[in-house]
């Protein structure tokens, strides 16, 4: 009987059935276009292109462009979420992407990356 419930317990948590729906990758892309207006426009750009007003004056770094498919599949959901949660850094990216962890939600993150990982399907 143990075997049959460890059983079924691991099939559950390795299908995600105990993970909310904004843990497996389901976050909302209209709420964090929002986000992406209040918090990541200034530098990643309007359309997600890494050309935002305050990257214009920093001829040192160059940010991924978001509506590029080829440059997208090369991070993870998980690692679009640490870059945003622990700031570039953390990931050996620059030290200009800030930490947003304290300042966003949980939620928040994951429909923000629903709303990039939408900008490389036009």
């Amino acid at each position: 009987m143990k075997r049959i419930i460890h059983g079924t317990l691991a099939v559950l948590v390795a299908t995600g059935a105990f993970l909310p729906l904004w843990a497996q990758g389901k976050g909302d892309p209209k709420v964090g276009k929002e986000l992406h207006i209040k918090n990541c426009q200034r530098c990643h750009g309007e359309q997600g292109k890494g050309d935002g007003p305050a990257m214009k004056a920093v001829k040192t770094v160059k940010l991924a462009d978001w509506t590029n498919p080829t440059e997208m599949a090369k991070y993870s959901d998980q690692d679009l979420y640490k870059i945003t949660m622990e700031g570039g850094a953390a990931v050996g990216k620059s030290k200009l992407m800030p930490a947003y962890k304290g300042k966003l939600k949980e939620k928040e993150v994951w429909d923000l990356i629903a709303f990039i990982r939408s900008l490389a399907k036009k």
